[in-house]
């Protein structure tokens, strides 16, 4: 029971932090790279995708490295 308090802690946090750092990062990328695309349906779509990808990564490497 302890353990799994400790493992549900422990990614909790490591998914806000790596939610807040994709948010920011897919924030700066779209906005450099798309600023000229008049299609903002496929730039919500790119910059969706874009935060899933990078927060699921981000949180998968840093769950790696601290386990």
């Amino acid at each position: 029971m302890a353990m799994n308090k400790a493992i549900e802690e422990l990614v909790s946090t490591v998914v806000e932090r790596s939610v807040s750092i994709a948010s920011q990062t897919t924030i700066d990328l779209v906005l450099k790279e798309y600023i000229n695309d008049p299609d903002e349906i496929y730039i919500d779509n790119v910059s969706s995708l874009m935060a899933v990808s990078l927060a699921g990564s981000l949180s998968s490497v840093t769950c790696k490295v601290s386990c």
